[in-house]
């Protein structure tokens, strides 16, 4: 059974709130090292590297939960749900070794193909964002190059996420975060100081990247494990491939969705707005993931946590956890917009920053977004940490309408930036931001009294652990 401790969510925060104060920290001073313009080429490399996760297109969380499964041991692998029958609570070394096969295999194949996308067609874009460049187009070409080393690398190694996470090492594996995180800090402000630009900033994430995964390979296959999986066989690991792939599948299609959603934005509005426009929305929705982040670091904690309850048919479990990730999500969410309304601005130009924020209508459609959207994307890893995913295509419909909808208000009508916030706010509160959490309920069994009485006692058991504390000291 995955055991999640106080000790975990700890080092979850502190791993989050180091990622958090990195960004921080380098953003001014990539307001301040870098033009208008390549603050525009930064958040289009970035929206391009999320749209390239597409490639991965649902198979590691579908990876991770199995191998969740199979350390609270479930026996046999099921293509949708779990089997609790199987349920030995003896880990299956065969059945690892052969899901750690699949997954080499999975992987080297789909890094392949994300260099050469990327080498190809990427290029071609990214030639023609840079028509209208004023600075050396050969830097960026050369950070370019650096950055696809960097996406074809994560994605070649992503496994290594699942494989701490479904393990529930989840101390370990934010050690390791936190490790590669400073490393990536010092370097990345060494670089930029430096004058080496985006060339620096990709190439310290680069080489943050491989440390990572280092140190995560090292973590995972301790002596005791790499002893078991030596005396053990490996079945048909396409056969565990073949087992996921329906939800997988039914995962890649929402997440295409959801990326379409949230990057084709920024993509589509370079083809009409002018790199300093794009640099000034990319900057807020980077403050703004930021924020999502950290709000978020409670539940993405406890996802393992999840399925192993529904592996042991705990549900009771899993509905304070999913209380307990609303009550945390919106007090620290709702903590962080005064500041970012009154303050951001005000210190970036006293910091002389070359970018900044959003003001007035967009910035106020971005609050309301991501407030809705804190509340469905808590509920999302109730429903799917079941391995089982309802709703999947309504996010890829979601992505084509908003494609749709950000091009026509750019091409045929003068909404500007606007444009880019309007068009996924809607799509997102017409339909996911109340079914999903509307699905969560109905999977937990909770209706709105007992999501009440849950939420009371919550709050009572921790206003009297923090009385005990106090009283104590």
């Amino acid at each position: 059974m995955i055991v999640i401790t106080k000790k975990d969510v700890a080092w979850n925060f502190i791993a989050t709130f180091l990622k958090t104060a990195s960004s921080i920290i380098l953003l001014p001073l990539i307001l301040k090292c870098l033009s208008a313009q390549e603050i525009g080429i930064w958040t289009i490399f970035i929206s391009i590297g999320g749209l390239a996760s597409i490639a991965d297109f649902g198979f590691s969380p579908s990876f991770s939960r199995n191998i969740t499964f199979i350390f609270s041991g479930v026996n046999k692998l099921s293509k949708v749900g779990f089997n609790n029958e199987s349920n030995t609570g003896v880990i299956n070394y065969v059945l690892l070794k052969t899901a750690l096969k699949a997954m080499k295999y999975f992987y080297s194949r789909v890094a392949i193909f994300v260099f050469l996308f990327l080498s190809i067609f990427g290029t071609y874009y990214i030639k023609y964002v840079l028509k209208d460049y004023q600075g050396s187009n050969d830097s960026i070409y050369l950070a370019w190059l650096i950055f696809i080393c960097y996406i074809s690398f994560n994605m070649y190694t992503i496994y290594f996420e699942s494989l701490l996470i479904g393990k529930g090492s989840i101390k370990e594996s934010k050690q390791i975060d936190i490790i590669a995180q400073i490393i990536y800090l010092c370097l990345a402000t060494i670089l930029l100081l430096l004058g080496y630009g985006l060339v620096g900033f990709f190439g310290a994430q680069l080489f943050s990247s491989i440390l990572t995964r280092y140190f995560s390979q090292k973590k995972f296959y301790t002596a005791e494990l790499k002893e078991k999986l030596k005396n053990s066989h490996v079945d048909d690991y396409k056969d565990i491939i073949r087992t996921i792939f329906p939800n997988a599948i039914k995962g890649g299609i929402s997440s295409m969705g959801s990326l379409f959603i949230y990057r084709s934005p920024l993509l589509i509005g370079s083809m009409f707005l002018s790199l300093q426009d794009i640099g000034s929305y990319g900057l807020t929705r980077q403050i703004f993931d930021v924020i999502y982040l950290v709000a978020s670091t409670y539940s993405i904690t406890y996802f393992s946590k999840l399925s192993s309850n529904w592996a042991i048919n705990d549900i009771n479990a899993n509905r304070i956890i999913y209380v307990k990730s609303l009550l945390v999500t919106f007090f620290l969410y709702l903590l962080a917009i005064p500041a970012l309304v009154f303050v951001a601005n005000p210190f970036l130009t006293l910091y002389g920053s070359n970018t900044l924020l959003l003001e007035g209508l967009p910035l106020y459609v971005l609050i309301a977004h991501y407030f809705f959207n804190l509340f469905h994307g808590q509920s999302i890893p109730i429903v799917v940490s079941r391995n089982h995913l309802p709703l999947y295509y309504v996010g890829f419909i979601g992505g084509v309408i908003v494609i749709i909808l950000t091009f026509v208000m750019l091409k045929y009508f003068s909404f500007g930036v606007l444009a880019l916030v309007i068009s996924p706010t809607v799509v997102y509160m017409a339909y996911e931001n109340w079914k999903w959490p509307s699905y969560a309920f109905k999977v937990l069994e909770l209706n709105f009294k007992t999501f009440l009485d849950i939420n009371k006692l919550v709050i009572s058991n921790f206003y009297r652990s923090l009385k005990f504390k106090l009283t104590s000291v």
